[in-house]
């Protein structure tokens, strides 16, 4: 009897080892099917395990929102000798029990669930417990997972509610979707004149809603100071006008006059008067407006290298001595690149050129501003006027130009899976075009490289593709891992978070010394029996 006693405490703490060091490093990760659900949806929630050695038990029990979800079915490791899947009070319970010890890896377990008709939205948790053995069993470390239940909006037409919105219900799940109207660019009923004010019927582009705006009275339209008659169409008012003539004479080879500095009108057009010379061969001066009519004999013109220039042309001008030479050469209209340009493209000179701005605001983060019709330049950038504040389901928007400033509070960013890169860094932005929120920037991870036919290497980022061509390597990424900031997923490789569970590692330990210790108290045993027996007796 003394000899049996240490041969069963060491099987028992050989056995114990085993579940000790089967244990310690198992684990369980479940996985549903589909991460986002709607009501009356069927999902699979599928059990894996990992890192076991012969063990002939397995359990896992699923907890869950009972008021969201049923389990309506599951099935079991197909080569197990005995197992189920049911429901055990609040929790979903899988049990199987194996013919024989093995070492089992992947799926052990598939629970069925439904998505309840009258589940609530929202992202829910599956919490896994587990546990394997030989027996009795030792619970192991498992990890959960969530899904969220939502509805894929089926809305009908828009209805005015009069109050400067529109909105339109879901047929599943009768959510009321809001927004303000937006109008069309109105039709004049009447058309505001030049004397009389008119009304702006504007209609919205969704739904049957319409609003008028008072039209000021135009008033007459002129193309300067001079222009005496109204340039509206239907009007022939007309108006009293003076030109506003220069000092300043104005001539050619032939004679000299005033001109309006406004609309270009002359007056006061007169030939050139000679004035008296006893030298035949001075140049021959216009006595009132000082144009040279004819070179001294000897003069020979000299050309400025600079233009000279007024509002409508420029030339070059002889710069000889003689003040009185005005030969021009060279004279020619202004040029431009188009209406908006302000600069001649051959003198240099510049005008005051109005933009053509189209009166529809463009929105972004810093403000809204109008755009020229003509060559595209930005007006001024003026602040957002925002509307009412955002609420659960409406976002909150500029008045002016209809810019979203803040997303709906119910608002989730879904990133989806496009990615958006520089010559630096990938991200990815939410998906909703009224949403401007983009995941952190993290540094490419480029692959080993392709060497091209000149010798220079052709890298690409694993994660989002962007490629590039290089003559040097690539440094190694700062961020390797895009989807963990740092570059950390969690734990180091090899590590285990033990926290909350027990220390299995010790339990290994202790049992070895045990086991020594059971060795040993047999061995003295074995020796002491011989002895006495070597005397003629036996030991009891």
């Amino acid at each position: 009897m003394k000899k049996i006693i240490p041969v069963l405490l060491c099987l028992v703490l050989i056995v114990a080892l085993a579940i000790s060091v089967s244990a310690a490093d198992s684990s369980l990760a479940i996985t549903p099917s589909a991460t986002t659900l709607e009501r009356g949806d069927t999902f699979t929630i599928t059990a894996n395990l990992t890192n076991t050695e012969s063990i002939n038990l397995c359990t896992v029990a699923l907890s869950f929102d009972t008021n969201v979800f049923e389990l309506v079915g599951g099935t079991y490791l197909e080569t197990a000798a005995y197992g189920n899947v049911k429901m055990e009070g609040q929790l979903a319970a899988g049990a199987l029990m194996l013919g024989a010890p093995k070492d089992i890896s992947g799926k052990v377990f598939t629970f069925q669930f439904k998505v309840k008709a009258d589940a609530a939205f929202g992202t829910y948790t599956f919490t896994p417990t587990a546990a394997i053995g030989v027996s009795a069993g030792n619970q192991i470390t498992a990890t959960g997972t969530t899904v969220k239940v939502d509805c894929k909006h089926s809305y009908g037409a828009w209805t005015d509610n009069e109050n400067g919105k529109h909105s339109r219900i879901c047929s599943k799940c009768q959510d009321v979707d809001t927004e303000v109207h937006d109008w069309n660019d109105g039709v004049a009923e009447p058309a505001a004149t030049c004397d009389t004010p008119g009304t702006m019927k504007f209609t919205c582009l969704f739904c049957s809603a319409t609003k008028t705006e008072d039209i000021k009275v135009l008033g007459h339209k002129y193309d300067n100071d001079c222009d005496a008659s109204c340039n509206r169409t239907g009007c022939d008012h007309t108006r009293t006008v003076s030109h506003k003539y220069g000092s300043e004479w104005k001539n050619d080879k032939d004679g000299h006059w005033h001109r309006c500095t406004v609309c270009g009108d002359t007056k006061d057009y007169a030939y050139h008067t000679p004035t008296a010379t006893t030298n035949p061969d001075d140049a021959q001066i216009c006595s009132v407006c000082q144009y040279e009519i004819s070179p001294a004999a000897a003069h020979e013109h000299e050309m400025s290298e600079e233009w000279i220039t007024d509002a409508q042309y420029h030339w070059h001008r002889c710069q000889k001595k003689n003040p009185s030479c005005y030969h021009v050469e060279d004279k020619a209209e202004h040029d431009y690149d188009d209406d908006c340009d302000v600069t001649c493209n051959t003198c240099g000179y510049i005008r005051e050129a109005p933009h053509n701005y189209t009166g529809e605001w463009k929105g972004g983060q810093e403000g809204h501003w109008d755009v020229c019709a003509t060559c595209g330049a930005r007006s001024q950038t003026y602040p957002h006027e925002p509307g009412p504040e955002a609420t659960q389901d409406t976002p909150q928007i500029c008045v002016e130009c209809n810019f979203t400033i803040k997303m709906p509070l119910s608002h989730v960013h879904d990133y989806g899976e496009a990615w958006y890169y520089d010559e630096e860094s990938h991200w990815q932005s939410c998906t909703d075009s009224a949403c401007l929120e983009t995941t952190e920037k993290q540094a490419h991870d480029w692959d080993d490289g392709v060497e091209q036919a000149d010798g220079s290497l052709q890298y690409t980022c694993t994660v989002c593709g962007k490629q590039t061509v290089t003559a040097e390597p690539m440094p190694e990424p700062t961020n390797p891992d895009p989807t963990t900031p740092g570059g950390s997923s969690g734990a180091q490789e090899g590590e285990q978070d033990g926290s909350g569970s027990f220390p299995w590692q010790w339990a290994g330990i202790a049992a070895v010394v045990l086991l020594v210790i059971g060795i040993v108290l047999l061995v003295i045993e074995f020796i002491r029996s011989r002895k006495v027996n070597s005397h003629g007796r036996f030991s009891k």
